[in-house]
């Protein structure tokens, strides 16, 4: 199945929009609530402040300076005063021949007059607005705010000149890769600089590639170079006129550029071990392609590499997967390389002779050409199916029948002024802003994902609007407020403790800013990736990472920052489906990295000894299914959950009456042959008792219902043992006082429990800890929802005690999930609330990022879903209010959702909840815990009608829409 919701509308469509609706959508999105204007007034103060110039950035996690973005376009700010630096990335920019994600590139600001100028920035939450100054003693100033435009991706920098000197501004687009490009992939137009860039862009290497197999050096010539963007054609479209001009070519090693000759520019290689020349980035091998030069040869029977463009996979485990293309010799045979497809001719090229050689390539052929004359050719690439099945290294950019087909994101980053009269250039903006002067800087990032309807069609670049003024960019701008008022009107809450309160609203605005409906779920460091190396390729990793950031959404009522979740996964059906038959089972088996379809992801890992990878992806859906009850979602994800049953109902076995989970880790790597790991039966209740219930409501028919039913009958309990049989927890903490004391086993047979370090020694300091490989047995509590207010005696005591041995407070991999767990299993809330306090004042930087090894965005969670479980329990049976917060610190929180698709709000004051309003948005019977236990309870409805209610548990049907108002 492959399914993808529909990309933006173009850009100027989208500008007629806003200009000509901005006030209508400011007055519709801004309408006064009780809940939106508590929120704007919070966030409307919440600013995180950079005195000194961010750091780290660039960097393979997430960066340290402050962050835009509008779900799509990420912006990261960093860089002296003099050479500021807007690190630009999308959603979208994962490589296909990469196989992991890159940033799109970087708008750099040369300002000479500020060097060692003072710097300070401001990342304001509320309006999503970074408001920068920077200040040298020489008289120079200048103040700067910069935002990502709600909707379309456009940077807005507003440059003001505050000082006494003008100041010369050189505003230059550059690659990922921090280099400026040259033609044909940097140009310019009447009003604007452009830059083309794409994550599978490549350096051009003649003469050697040391890093691949022949690693012998070539001996002899190469001239005459031409690259073009067709098959077979005599156009030269990509030729680059400059060349060899030095400021385009680098030559190492005895590489020598010679001066022209018969065959116009030569370059000679030596035969050094690393001898070569550069000819700049460019992104190959594409849909179709020519590549033609001369090449003079004066050693027989080289090994060597000619030409090559070939990225590199950079993750340090197992083997490197040189896909790309590559053109050389084979002892003296003309051969080339496209991805795992080798051609090579029969005879050898004669020494000491120029030979024109070409090699053609059109999307369903390769041919290699010797003066003319066919030598070699191939129509044996992997098929769709291949490429759609479970060969991770089975690449092809060239059959229609493959999804989203040629390689990945073709991008073009384009800048233009507003404000003065610039000197335009290639890729390049230059002019003077005198003294009290204003200029508007507009930078625009687009790619052509999702494809056009044909693979063959070029993308189209929709430019600036030449007529766009000052006055169309502050109607954007008027825009872009209404939107982000709307965004904080959906919930609030409101603590005593101020610093962990911002940190609830800044993980929500980082999630925001990498998460929007209609574009790619954020990877493990969002749209916010600013190196050519980010940490585990920036992907999407199955055994928690992936599935963390939305934990944040749907408490929060942000349903719509996880409307990109199941996008992938849906996608990966076809692949997961292939893995699971040849492996030998049923259903769905995703490995445990993915990236956007049609890539595969560069980690050489597979399963990493885990059956549990697509099972945790579904854990997800069955969160939002239970929060929302929206059965056009459940229609839409139905055939995922089906088909990841499908691999349980045949994968687990019938052992004395009971369905066990055999040979399945319980982390990465971590014991191949373990049993029932306690993540596993967790994650198998929660998707066999979500299908049953999504199954009855879709109307499904009864008989599949049955197979379910009887499995979660038989399903092996929960790994709950005493806590006196775990060796590490006795040798932490003693044996003395663990009698009684029930937690929960990461395994039934396998691993045990995790790493404890020293958190249980005398003085220990909080400090980033590895705990496990990916999953924790507290999982169970959540997201599992294995463990509640409602559960057994024995139970709650397992989820406590688990969360009381395991303290993953400050983990380098499971924080996301601790917190709410720990509120979930009823743990002591004043503990939570100070662990929060240090959590926050230690590993949080001033742009509301966490600093955690094991992943970014990720923890955009641990606030949010901490503190929503804090204040609100629903995915048992009942809706519990406050049911783990200490009843004598004041609080209050408007349209949080509960399971049900009930928004709730309260307020916590002098020890007494004082009110309890419900909105009922779907109309499902209301069955609300009362919230003053042993007291009759005051209900007043929509319309003035009021009624009294004595009971323990509030059952009340409603209608949907339907408000409720309960008063002590």
């Amino acid at each position: 199945m492959i399914s993808r919701t529909p990309g933006p509308m173009k850009l100027f469509a989208f500008l007629v929009l806003v200009i000509l609706s901005a006030g209508k959508v400011a007055t519709a999105a801004t309408a006064p609530t009780r809940t939106g204007a508590a929120a704007w007034r919070i966030v409307s103060g919440i600013h995180g402040e950079f005195n000194s110039q961010p750091r780290p950035i660039p960097t393979g996690a997430l960066p340290g300076g402050p962050l835009l973005g509008n779900g799509d376009m990420g912006v990261s700010l960093g860089g002296p005063p003099d050479q500021l630096r807007f690190y630009i990335d999308k959603s979208d920019f994962f490589g296909v021949i990469r196989g992991y994600m890159l940033p799109m590139g970087s708008l750099r600001l040369h300002i000479p007059a500020l060097r060692h100028a003072s710097w300070h920035a401001a990342q304001n939450i509320g309006p999503a607005v970074v408001a920068a100054h920077f200040a040298a003693r020489n008289g120079a100033a200048m103040s700067v705010q910069s935002w990502t435009a709600a909707g379309p991706d456009i940077l807005v920098i507003q440059l003001h000149n505050t000082g006494t000197k003008s100041l010369a501004v050189s505003g230059r687009l550059l690659d990922a890769w921090s280099t400026p490009g040259s033609f044909p992939v940097a140009g310019k137009l009447k009003h604007s600089a452009w830059l083309d860039v794409s994550p599978d862009t490549v350096d051009l290497i003649l003469g050697n590639q040391i890093k691949q197999q022949p690693q012998q050096p070539f001996n002899g010539d190469i001239a005459d170079l031409v690259l073009l963007p067709v098959a077979n054609s005599s156009r030269l479209a990509l030729k680059t006129p400059t060349w060899p001009d030095p400021k385009c070519v680098q030559s190492l090693h005895g590489a020598v550029v010679a001066p022209a000759g018969k065959h116009g520019w030569s370059i000679h290689f030596n035969g050094r071990k690393s001898s070569f020349a550069s000819l700049g980035m460019m992104r190959l091998p594409q849909r179709q392609f020519t590549l033609g030069f001369w090449v003079r040869t004066t050693t027989p029977h080289q090994m060597a590499v000619l030409f090559a463009a070939q990225p590199s996979n950079f993750w340090r485990f197992g083997p490197q997967n040189y896909a790309g293309f590559s053109l050389g010799l084979h002892n003296g045979r003309l051969t080339a390389k496209l991805n795992r497809t080798i051609i090579t001719a029969t005879t050898p090229l004669p020494v000491g002779h120029w030979v024109h050689v070409k090699a053609v390539y059109n999307a369903r052929s390769l041919r290699l050409y010797s003066n003319s004359s066919l030598v070699a050719q191939t129509t044996a690439f992997p098929t769709a199916a291949q490429i759609m099945g479970a060969d991770k290294y089975s690449i092809h950019t060239g059959d229609k029948a493959i999804p989203f087909a040629d390689c990945s994101p073709k991008g073009r980053l384009t800048l233009r002024v507003l404000g003065t009269a610039p000197h335009v250039s290639a890729g390049r903006v230059q002019f003077v802003l005198r003294p009290g002067h204003r200029a508007t800087l507009l930078t625009i990032a687009q790619d052509n994902r999702p494809m056009p309807a044909s693979p063959d069609s070029l993308p189209v670049y929709p430019h600036f609007p030449p007529a766009l003024t000052q006055a169309d960019v502050a109607r954007l701008k008027t825009h872009h407020l209404a939107w982000w008022k709307h965004f904080w009107g959906k919930s609030f809450i409101k603590i005593p403790d101020k610093q962990v309160q911002n940190a609830w609203y800044g993980s929500l605005y980082l999630l925001a800013c990498c998460s929007a409906p209609g574009h790619d779920a954020p990877g493990l460091w969002g749209n916010f990736v600013t190196t050519t190396h980010p940490g585990w390729q920036g992907d999407y990793t199955l055994d928690y990472n992936y599935e963390a950031p939305f934990w944040a959404a749907y408490p929060t009522n942000h349903i719509s920052l996880a409307e990109n979740y199941d996008s992938v996964l849906l996608n990966y059906m076809p692949r997961g489906a292939a893995e699971a038959k040849a492996a030998g089972f049923h259903g769905l088996y995703d490995y445990t990295h993915l990236i956007p379809l049609p890539g595969w992801d560069a980690d050489p890992s597979r399963h990493m000894d885990q059956k549990s990878g697509i099972l945790f992806g579904t854990v997800d859906c069955i969160m939002r299914w239970r929060y929302t009850h929206d059965l056009t979602y459940a229609r839409k994800v139905y055939p995922l959950l089906l088909a990841t049953a499908a691999f349980w109902d045949h994968y687990l076995q019938l052992r004395n009456g009971m369905y066990v989970d055999l040979n399945d880790a319980p982390g990465e790597n971590r014991d191949a042959h373990a049993v029932n790991p306690a993540t596993s039966i967790a994650f198998l209740r929660l998707l066999y008792g979500g299908l049953i219930s999504i199954s009855r409501d879709l109307h499904k028919k009864s008989s599949e219902r049955k197979l379910w039913r009887n499995i979660l009958h038989r399903l092996s309990p929960l790994p709950i043992v005493p806590a006196g049989d775990i060796k590490p927890i006795v040798n932490a903490v003693g044996s003395a006082g663990l009698s009684g004391k029930w937690v929960i086993r990461q395994a039934q047979i396998g691993p045990d429990w995790v790493l404890l370090h020293d958190r249980f020694s005398h003085g220990y300091k909080p400090r980033q800890e590895s705990s496990s490989p990916g999953m924790s047995a507290s999982m169970t509590i959540f997201p599992g929802w294995q463990f509640g207010l409602e559960s057994s005696a024995k139970d709650r005591n397992a989820a406590l005690n688990t969360i009381r041995y395991q303290r993953l407070w400050f983990d380098f991999n499971n924080t996301c999930s601790f917190y709410p767990a720990a509120a979930c299993a009823g743990y002591n809330p004043v503990s939570i609330l100070n662990h929060m306090h240090i959590l926050t004042r230690h590993f949080v930087r001033p742009n509301f990022a966490f600093w955690f090894g094991g992943g970014g965005v990720e923890n955009c969670a641990d606030i949010p879903a901490g503190l929503c479980a804090m204040f609100l329990q629903s995915y048992q049976t009942n809706i519990h209010v406050f049911p783990d917060w200490p009843i004598s610190q004041n609080a209050s929180f408007g349209d949080l959702l509960a399971c049900g698709n009930f928004l709730i709000s309260s307020r916590l004051r002098n020890s007494h909840i004082q009110f309890v309003r419900i909105v009922s948005n779907s109309g499902r019977e209301l069955r609300l815990a009362n919230p003053w236990p042993g007291h009759p309870v005051h209900v007043s409805f929509a319309g003035g009608r009021t009624k009294t209610i004595r009971a323990t548990v509030l059952k009340i049907p409603t209608t949907p829409g339907e408000s409720l108002t309960f008063t002590p």
